[in-house]
């Protein structure tokens, strides 16, 4: 997509009767290795893109997206988008009402040691077979290792004036080890899903090696550590788990959606609204 099919699509919009009207582009490409047992279990490589335009008309909003990019597919956008902002107005109850903001120009791109889709499959592969080496051990029965490069470009051009693209770079490693003896439940160690936005730098920081090293000896020595006593003791959160506990008890409440009621979901609404800022301990 170029800058003017985006530009175009907003200008067509406004022209049609849009008050407001904004088209973003997104490409991602993903490359991905995975190790089972030492052995090479995937390797996957994948791309997708798509458009999408928003319009106001009426006080109401309307949606239209494509994974087409050629001429046809883009021309239908607006109409189709125009058509269901018109559908929306019939039965919405108050108007949307847009902030006032001032346009915004420029780009972003994730700063980069070395670039993770650069670094040649083999060089990722004999790291993660490095480390899946000194997993092995004693009553060790699953070793997995995987790495796993993202790179998402958008794009968006808005009827204020507003033109911003960004380019960003995700890296990300983890590996998991199985432990089995007769006699004691199996053991899990496993981190899959340590990420970060910068390049290969990360995955060098993770020290797959070492971590692999530590989790096979947390593996074994659980299996024979005794069970815990039934008593009240300090637990200590490792920063993944505190990540993840923050995510789904802070973070899934505070979204717009849920707090302004627009999505209810089996485990609710919410228990953060917008009158408690400042009150919540």
């Amino acid at each position: 997509m170029r800058e003017a099919d985006l530009g175009g699509i907003v200008d067509s919009a406004t022209r049609r009767g849009a008050v407001y009207a904004d088209a973003r582009w997104v490409e991602r490409e993903t490359e991905k290795v995975d190790l089972k047992d030492g052995t090479v279990e995937a390797i996957d490589r994948s791309a997708d893109r798509g458009v999408g335009v928003r319009v106001l008309v009426k006080g109401a909003w309307g949606f239209a997206a494509t994974d087409h990019t050629d001429d046809a597919a883009l021309a239908r956008l607006v109409p189709e988008a125009l058509s269901r902002a018109d559908a929306s107005s019939r039965v919405q109850r108050r108007s949307v009402v847009l902030a006032r903001v001032s346009p915004q120009r420029g780009e972003y791109r994730t700063p980069l040691e070395r670039d993770p889709f650069s670094v040649p499959m083999a060089e990722r592969i004999d790291l993660l077979r490095a480390a899946d080496d000194v997993m092995r051990g004693e009553h060790i029965r699953t070793r997995r290792a995987g790495i796993t490069a993202y790179r998402t470009r958008k794009h968006l051009v808005t009827s204020e004036g507003t033109d911003v693209s960004q380019e960003i770079v995700e890296s990300a490693a983890g590996i998991s080890v199985l432990a089995v003896k007769a006699g004691a439940k199996p053991v899990n160690r496993s981190e899959m899903r340590n990420a970060k936005q910068a390049g290969w730098e990360f995955i060098e920081e993770c020290d797959l090696v070492a971590r692999g090293r530590r989790y096979r000896a947390d593996a074994q020595g659980t299996l024979d550590a005794p069970p815990a006593e039934g008593r009240v003791a300090d637990v200590i959160l490792d920063q993944s788990f505190l990540a993840l506990l923050v995510h789904e008890s802070c973070g899934h409440p505070t979204e717009a959606d849920r707090v302004l009621e627009h999505e209810v979901a089996f485990a609710g609404t919410t228990f953060m609204w917008p009158n408690d800022r400042g009150s919540l301990r």
